[in-house]
């Protein structure tokens, strides 16, 4: 190649016809004045004209353009056939999602319809019975009552933790110490965090 090295992107844009209309006055410019660019720009001519010649254009009939759409077609039916959830069954997660909500309402709700004891008739019943049904109430709600208890201890070390402060608590009262002596205790504990 004898074309000038400054233009060889040039020279390959002009023989593909893809040199801009900006670009082609200046390139126009330079093959007036440089033989070298112009017979290189003749060969490249010249052998991409041949090139193009003995090359087989493939022609696709519109009957096998129509064939090949109809495949593409059938293959992505096919493809659209073969999910994991089969139509009715997209919708199974949010079906079964709702039937545990209204599973979960209907036992709260029959746990709020069904009489306590102390709900049930007790004009009859003396007061030994109703201290005894009190404590049976009092029994079945009593891992929700230590539950409360663990609660309010968490919230009372989360507190500490993050503000700093001790939490309120009843100091321990010893039978040899007074009133006075149990708050000067109380006062110089810290919680270790």
């Amino acid at each position: 190649m004898n074309a000038c090295a400054a233009y060889q992107e040039t020279l390959w844009l002009d023989v593909y016809g893809e040199l801009t209309s900006a670009g082609r006055a200046d390139w126009e410019a330079h093959l007036s004045a440089c033989p070298d660019c112009r017979r290189e720009r003749e060969r490249l001519r010249r052998m991409l004209r041949t090139v193009q010649a003995e090359t087989p254009r493939p022609r696709l009939t519109a009957s096998r353009g129509e064939a090949l759409t109809q495949s593409i077609l059938e293959a992505r039916r096919a493809e659209r056939q073969k999910t994991v959830w089969p139509g009715w069954l997209k919708q199974a997660p949010a079906l079964l999602a709702g039937c545990f909500v209204i599973i979960t309402l209907a036992w709260f709700g029959i746990q709020q319809v069904n009489p306590t004891p102390s709900m049930t008739a007790s004009a009859g019943l003396s007061q030994e019975e109703k201290l005894l049904i009190q404590d049976y109430e009092v029994i079945r709600n009593l891992d929700l009552l230590e539950e409360m208890d663990d609660l309010k201890k968490l919230v009372e070390v989360v507190d500490s933790r993050e503000y700093g402060r001790v939490p309120d608590r009843e100091p321990e009262m010893r039978p040899d110490m007074g009133r006075l002596e149990t708050e000067k205790m109380d006062i110089h504990e810290t919680i270790p965090v």
